[in-house]
């Protein structure tokens, strides 16, 4: 009898050696891979949608700023498209409106002129036009054309930028509106809403 026990013992004992190494010999390392590295470019728009809308909203958030003088800059609105010309054969009167990216830029590259503490769009490939609200237009709709330099008001643009992000409004020194991007595409000027149809990014092109 004490032999059978003894023998048990020995059998059981056996048994889970056998088992543990069966189930050390079955697991299997695993390595964590390293995460692909990935180009992401963000839009406006996903931008936006971090930023708490109550908070984004605070008039304390928006402070007064102005590009750098003398720079060029594509300026970009939620949808991805910029702010650039219909036509690239420059004259008083081209319309402006929102544009995807032509392959020289040149329809769509602004040089920011420093005017007092307002800023003054220039084209950058003609500095002799820039951004004007047509017939000095005070009210909601406000078209937004090319037009001779003549550093009139309806040309002169505040620029308010939200806290340390690159998230602009921009706003028309003489009508108090702000550019915006009509449902046709249109740049116009249009009073302060929270809507992002009235935000810019800006991209330092030198």
């Amino acid at each position: 009898m004490k032999t059978k026990r003894k023998l048990n013992s020995i059998l059981k004992i056996t048994f889970m050696v056998i088992a543990t190494f069966f189930i050390q010999s079955c697991s299997t390392d695993t390595v964590e891979e390293s995460p692909e590295i990935e180009e992401i470019t963000e839009t406006l728009a996903e931008s936006i949608e971090r930023i708490d809308p109550v908070e984004f909203n605070k008039a304390a958030n928006w402070r007064p700023a102005q590009p750098q003088h003398g720079k060029k800059y594509l300026i970009e609105n939620y949808q991805g498209l910029y702010l650039g010309t219909s036509d690239d054969n420059f004259k008083n009167g081209i319309n402006i409106k929102k544009v995807m990216l032509p392959g020289n830029y040149k329809e769509s590259t602004w040089k920011m002129w420093d005017y007092g503490d307002r800023t003054i769009i220039k084209l950058a490939s003609n500095d002799k036009y820039c951004v004007d609200v047509e017939r000095y237009a005070t009210g909601n709709g406000g078209n937004i054309h090319l037009w001779t330099y003549n550093a009139q008001g309806n040309q002169q643009f505040l620029f308010e930028r939200y806290r340390n992000e690159n998230i602009f409004r921009i706003k028309n020194f003489n009508s108090k509106k702000y550019l915006a991007v009509s449902q046709h595409g249109n740049v116009i000027q249009w009073q302060f809403t929270d809507s992002r149809d009235q935000l810019w990014r800006l991209h330092k092109q030198n």
